[in-house]
């Protein structure tokens, strides 16, 4: 039997439906869309803890959807459906995508980013006065130095390269122990690279070094790691000459341990457990995910340079929060983020550095990378992010540096 609606039915029912869809709209809350992208696993983990403790005072934490990126594609290309909040690594892709999005979306944000560090302030990222992106976080590249060998070595203070050799020999021949890092993880071994070219020639020749890679890959050929290489050691100023140099020295002089180029962190990390290691270069990322009762044997400093440190720009990779959506939800809970309150759940659940110069850190590593950024320049985020090369050609890069420093 064919049913039939008169009008009156059908404006009844066309009235309850939109009533629906208001009460629930008003009633069912969206879930704000909280996206992930180029963070390790262990990053995303603590992001997710501190944001939860931050929405029991924002809004109901179980109202989150989650989303994590695929690192492996383009970040624009991912962007098609926004999220309310996006965190990042900092880098050349990220800046520019989230500027261009910045410019769209006009978010303007009611936060006071006054309490932000100077070095902090200058990784803002706006376009047009309207804020993009913000600094949440950071970790800074840091050596990691054996106090059970420092102990014994009987040196009274490691704050040049000079006593960080001459602590390496000691420790080789009393102790066999010796320096050893990632090699494995091409974007580890590149932070490390780039980190070390600003310490010993500065900022300059770390940003003369993305130019010559970036530039040699534009040229249009088929991609060429050993040409990038010897461009780096013969080109407008070298950048590379120095660093290749000092680690050749080190390796000929027994310095380094045996495979530490073939060690990934999970070898160095093995190799620091039995005091084997004297000294390593590591993030404050990377430190946290050391067990407990290895790291608590080794401490922090920076790396060490003759420069004057109001010239100098440490390699302290950022995480970043970009607000895409304008909704009072969204706005409340990033304003959170750069928070006093909200610094400090951060600083709690990763162990990362905080952007804010005055809030509690979770102990004294996060306080001295807080604290050894915010004496010098807008810190660099990684060579391994600020150069334009695929996960493949950075993989080539990192090789032939290596075999640099080996063979030639």
């Amino acid at each position: 039997m064919k049913i039939q609606f008169n009008k009156k039915t059908v404006s009844l029912i066309a009235v309850i439906t939109l009533l629906l869809a208001v009460i629930i709209g008003i009633f069912v809350p969206k879930k704000q869309i909280i996206a992930f992208y180029d963070l390790s696993e262990f990053e995303v983990s603590g992001l997710k803890r501190a944001l939860e403790a931050q929405g029991q005072d924002v809004f109901n934490p179980k109202k989150f959807k989650y989303i994590e990126y695929d690192n492996s594609l383009a970040l624009e290309k991912q962007l098609s459906r926004k999220p309310s909040i996006l965190f990042a690594r900092g880098g050349s892709e990220f800046n520019r995508t989230i500027t261009a999005a910045g410019t769209k979306t006009n978010l303007v944000l009611t936060g006071d980013l006054s309490g932000l560090t100077s070095s902090m302030k200058g990784l803002v990222l706006a376009k047009d006065k309207n804020i993009a992106a913000v600094p949440v976080l950071s970790s800074n590249m840091e050596i990691a130095v054996n106090m059970n060998l420092y102990r014994r070595s009987r040196m009274t203070t490691i704050s040049t390269w000079s006593d960080i050799e001459k602590f390496a020999e000691i420790s080789k021949n009393r102790e066999k122990a010796g320096i050893m890092f990632d090699c494995k993880n091409a974007d580890n071994f590149l932070d490390m690279t780039g980190a070390l070219i600003e310490s010993f020639d500065g900022r300059d020749a770390y940003h003369q070094a993305v130019k010559i890679i970036n530039d040699t890959v534009a040229e249009g050929s088929a991609f060429n790691s050993g040409k990038i290489v010897q461009n780096l050691m013969t080109l407008e100023g070298s950048p590379l000459n120095t660093t290749v140099q000092t680690l050749k020295r080190w390796d000929k002089k027994g310095l380094l341990l045996s495979g530490t180029f073939n060690a990934a962190q999970t070898d160095v990390n093995s190799f620091m457990k039995n005091d084997n290691v004297s000294l390593t270069f590591i993030t404050l990322s990377t430190h946290r995910q050391i067990p407990r009762d290895t790291i608590e044997r080794y401490t922090s400093i920076y790396l060490p340079s003759d420069i004057a440190p109001s010239l100098r720009a440490f390699t302290a990779p950022a995480v970043y929060a970009a607000a895409f959506k304008k909704n009072k939800k969204t706005v409340t809970l990033f304003n959170a983020l750069i928070s006093k309150e909200g610094q400090e759940k951060l600083c709690a659940q990763t162990g990362f550095a905080p952007v804010l110069a005055q809030c509690k850190t979770v102990d004294r590593q996060a306080d001295d990378a807080r604290y050894w950024v915010a004496a010098t320049n807008p810190p660099l985020q990684g060579l391994s992010r600020d150069i334009t090369l695929t996960a493949e050609q950075k993989e080539d890069l990192s090789k032939s540096i290596q075999a640099a420093v080996r063979f030639n």
